[in-house]
């Protein structure tokens, strides 16, 4: 037996080295052919950004790439080269090239350049080849000053250097050591800034506050590092104003992006054959999901973001805040009785009247998240012309009942087009989870001691009942069966997953002395081990053998099959035929957080800029989104390239692990004459 298993391990090892080489493979076929690449997806099924994303994933999240549902992947070259997305609806297409989100963002933005004659990476904003900074130490200047003459031919001086250093830059000058004739002179520039006594920031400086920003270190991120580079210290006050101008700077970059945004997204779907109605407004699928700066529900700030469904794009987001410090300090001082309640309103209502207060919620943390979709979807018309007619979220309907609630329950756009809500599969795969554990607790038993104690016995846990890991592979099977029914026919589509998932309950739950495969698939491949040597003209081999049998009381059975028959209603699984996730905005969220640290207080200016900055770079990538051009006039560097290159490769190969999951998920063992593994997590 021991060899056995070492033999079937090195099968193992080797399929694993196959299946690496052919994603090296393609990898290199994508960069090779990545400018002449043709892509057509089959369904406008969701899709999800590169898994970079410093946010732990769930367990169930198999990639955080999920366009498609796929099982190749064949890359074809257009005749002409030109960059085209083909209709949505074309699943004929003999040239099929299935791409990451990211891709088909930079695509569509490749488009947009292309139909508008826009530059790329600047902006719009001129740059200079020459601009970027030399680092260099002191000593070599001043070597430098040294081999200058004087430029009095007369005079034999040589330079004396004198540098005027602030912060991070410096001014430079010298002069000769003789007749202190000026030979070079040059000040670092300034730039104006509006609203600040001392209106100006220079580029060096506030170039080192903008990577603080993204590495979210902020002001420590500076202290550490002109301790290390030996520099004075920047006081609070100066990083704060070149923080704000950075702020600044994001939010121009974030509006000039989100023009190409819904662009883009109009020209999607202009190809899917879905255009805008007599009053210009556009019917699309969006994924809806609230995050919160900290665990727990009572977190001072939150966010309701909105992405569009196909192509990953951020759309809108509300954060919400219940923190102000000037509110506080007013409170404490009414709570001392420093300031009468006459005085304390007076100075509430003057506060409020200047639009510095950053308390724009007042009610628990945990509405934040309907709070947030109900503006968002109020202001989805006026602000791009969209109509959010799909709703994709978690099993928490607080946010779709909160819009489809609003005009007198009519919804955000009237009667005649109601919002329609759609399922996140990941979430409602783990409701079974929560509703067997659920279940294996309410049920116990009273047990007395010998020495008269009374003992409560949960009888379905253990091993060969209601484990966490057998639950764990029942909620894998139903996320597996629900992203197999993509590829059924639409006809009878809900009749076959609702098999497939009962499909589940039954194998599990047969014997020797009652087996009940009823439901399970036909033929010699199927993964049901009994119907599988039943076509094979064998006798089927025992439940014990296969140890797929779940110990259960006869009275018990009906508990489990009412849980499975509440998941299995017409109206939930129509939710999730489309096999959504909310993969991308777990990713963005992850993304978001990462630059405003929960371990650090955060204001909501602060979260908001950081909101537009993650934004800009999830939709257009590193080098259209860098500031860098804004505020030194040089080029985005070669290390934004390469961060670039990075992230869309990691996009790609998300995708082909993710594929590759789910294709093991779909397929039969290919060695079933060899120890059929009959029931595990993902066999069917």
């Amino acid at each position: 037996m021991p060899k056995k298993k070492a033999w079937k391990r090195r099968l193992e090892l080797r399929d694993i080295m196959k299946e690496r080489h052919e994603q090296k493979r393609k990898l290199k076929l994508y960069e090779k052919e990545k400018m002449n690449i043709m892509v057509a997806t089959p369904s406008c099924s969701g899709v999800t950004d590169e898994a970079t994303s410093s946010a732990t994933p769930d367990p169930l999240y198999e990639s955080e790439d999920d366009l498609s549902d796929e099982d190749d992947i064949d890359y074809c070259v257009e005749d002409e080269g030109e960059l085209d997305i083909q209709a949505l609806n074309d699943t004929n297409s003999e040239c099929v090239a299935e791409k990451s989100g990211a891709e088909i963002r930079k695509l569509l933005f490749a488009e947009y350049e292309k139909v508008h004659g826009l530059g790329e990476g600047s902006g719009g904003v001129e740059v200079n080849e020459e601009c970027p900074v030399v680092l260099t130490s002191e000593q070599v200047i001043y070597e430098m000053a040294e081999n200058m003459n004087c430029r009095d031919k007369k005079c034999n001086g040589s330079g004396e250097l004198t540098i005027n250093r602030e912060y991070f830059d410096s001014d430079i000058k010298v002069t000769c050591n003789v007749c202190e004739r000026v030979i070079y002179e040059k000040n670092s520039p300034r730039m104006n800034v509006t609203g600040h006594k001392r209106a100006t920031v220079s580029p060096i400086t506030t170039s080192i506050v903008y990577n603080t920003i993204l590495d979210g270190t902020g002001y420590s991120g500076v202290r550490k590092l002109s301790g290390v580079l030996s520099v004075d210290l920047m006081s609070k006050t100066v990083y704060e104003r070149n923080k704000e101008y950075v702020h600044s700077l994001g939010k121009n970059k974030y509006d000039a992006l989100q023009k190409k945004v819904q662009w883009s997204v109009v020209e999607y779907y202009r190809k899917m054959n879905i255009h805008p109605d007599d009053n210009g407004v556009l019917d699309i699928d969006v994924i809806y999901d609230g995050t919160w700066m900290t665990r727990g529900h009572n977190s001072n700030i939150g966010a309701g973001i909105v992405v569009e469904a196909c192509t990953g794009f951020v759309l809108d987001a509300e954060i919400l805040s219940k923190f102000c410090y000037k509110c506080v300090v007013n409170e404490n001082k009414l709570k001392r009785n420093e300031i009468s309640q006459e005085e304390f309103e007076v100075v509430e209502a003057t506060h409020k009247e200047s639009k510095t207060c950053t308390r724009n919620f007042e009610k628990s943390s945990g509405m934040m998240e309907a709070e947030g979709a109900k503006k968002i979807w109020s202001r989805s018309i006026s602000k791009y012309n969209f109509r959010y007619s799909v709703f994709v979220g978690d099993g928490d309907s607080s946010a779709y009942n909160a819009v489809i609630g609003l005009n007198n329950n009519e919804g955000p756009y009237g009667r005649n087009h109601r919002v329609k809500k759609e399922e996140c599969i990941n979430h409602f795969a783990k409701r079974l989870g929560s509703r067997l554990r659920n279940l294996r607790e309410r049920l116990v038993n009273k047990v007395v001691t010998k020495t008269g104690k009374t003992r409560f016995h949960k009888y379905l846990r253990g091993k060969g009942k209601l484990s966490d890991t057998t639950i764990g592979h029942l909620v894998m099977c139903l996320s597996a069966a629900i992203r197999r029914a993509k590829s059924y026919d639409e006809c009878d589509r809900l009749e076959k997953l609702r098999r497939d998932i009962l499909a589940t309950l039954l194998h599990v739950t047969s014997t020797d002395e009652a087996p009940d495969h009823s439901l399970c698939p036909d033929g010699e491949r199927s993964w049901c081990f009994y119907k599988a040597d039943i076509s094979r003209g064998k006798e089927p081999r025992t439940h014990q053998q296969m140890k797929v049998k779940i110990n259960l009381p006869p009275d018990v059975k009906h508990l489990l099959q009412e849980v499975y028959d509440s998941l299995t209603t017409d109206e939930l699984l129509e939710r999730c035929l489309k096999g959504r996730t909310q993969n991308i905005n777990e990713s963005f969220n992850g993304k978001l957080w990462a630059k405003c640290p929960k371990t650090k207080f955060q204001g909501l200016q602060r979260v908001i800029a950081a909101f537009q900055i993650v934004a800009s770079e999830h939709n257009s990538g590193y080098e259209e989104s860098s500031l860098v051009p804004q505020i030194s006039g040089a080029p985005p560097g070669k290390a934004q390239a390469q961060q670039e290159k990075e992230r869309l490769k990691q996009s790609l190969r998300g995708k082909i692990e993710s594929k590759k999951v789910r294709k093991r998920l779909r397929e039969p063992d290919q060695e079933e004459e060899q120890d059929d593994p009959g029931y595990k997590a993902g066999a069917f």
